[in-house]
């Protein structure tokens, strides 16, 4: 009972490392061992270990586990680890088992989205909100859907609302800043990014976004200080290379600047091979 209660407490406090020898030592008890199979996959989830994570809702689900959520995160992971039978197996067990459960309209307004199908996936992310309008995430999802639409009042309204139900929202404040910055808000969207780079200051993505727009209002030496530390992360990014480089001719370093231009052109080059090679493919099997 100590074991199970002392992991279940950690989980709840977002502890999950924490939490593993609890679940460990209380995994071979019969009474708890289906709920500690759960809350082992919860972890797993959240820490993004998507084939740990199905293993454990598996058994859990296996062992008597029948929670709505148990499906949804089932299917996530199975998704997530490129298993398409069992992600469209644990979607449909959820669609039959708990119909008018808002996860469902979540995972159909995800799947809505990566068919490009934006209206659509907007009106299955709404009727989530209308049953559960304070849970973290469901606000930005929809506000990001506004803003693919370009439809930027009504997805500055949902990214606002996300940050009062939660004052941490990276994706809220990243997307707010580039919604100031479409509309020469310029100041409010580097206020925004910065907020998002603190929320989030491992970011490859924010210190970009950071250095860019300090490059568009001319503070070159601080510019380069971001766009230098976004590098790690997207050394394979054409734009942050651009950036950078015209940030370095900005700064009188025309060799420097004239390395990450013929990084931009490597970068480019070898996308355009691989989408020719991939047409090429596509051209053999035709008959």
């Amino acid at each position: 009972d100590y074991q199970f209660n002392a992991a279940l407490a950690t989980v709840r406090s977002n502890k999950c490392d924490a939490a593993a020898p609890y679940l460990q030592r209380s995994l071979n008890s019969t009474n708890y061992r289906a709920r500690v199979q759960f809350l082992r996959g919860v972890c797993a989830f959240i820490d993004e270990r998507w084939d740990a994570a199905k293993a454990d809702l598996k058994e859990a689900e296996a062992s008597g586990v029948h929670a709505a959520e148990i499906y949804y995160m089932l299917t996530i992971a199975s998704r997530k680890s490129n298993d398409s039978e069992n992600a469209k197996l644990a979607y449909t067990m959820l669609r039959e088992k708990y119909p008018d459960s808002p996860l469902v309209h979540e995972l159909l307004g995800e799947a809505l989205d990566r068919a490009d199908q934006t209206n659509q996936a907007i009106h299955e992310i709404s009727l989530a909100i209308s049953s559960r309008p304070e849970e973290p995430g469901l606000h930005a999802q929809v506000g990001f859907l506004y803003w693919k639409a370009h439809n930027l009042p009504d997805a500055k309204a949902a990214l606002e609302q996300e940050l009062i139900v939660d004052k941490h929202s990276y994706s809220a404040m990243r997307y707010l800043g580039d919604i100031a910055e479409q509309s020469n808000q310029f100041d409010n969207a580097l206020a925004w990014y910065v907020r998002a780079l603190q929320e989030r200051p491992e970011s490859g993505e924010a210190h970009f976004a950071v250095g860019r727009l300090l490059a568009e209002t001319a503070h070159y030496r601080d510019a380069l200080k971001e766009l230098q530390a976004c590098l790690p992360t997207m050394d394979r990014n054409a734009s942050a290379h651009y950036w950078t480089a015209r940030v370095l001719a900005k700064l009188g370093r025309p060799q420097e600047a004239s390395e990450h231009m013929a990084k931009v052109r490597e970068i480019n080059d070898a996308s355009r091979q691989s989408l020719l090679d991939k047409l090429g493919q596509g051209a053999q099997s035709y008959p």
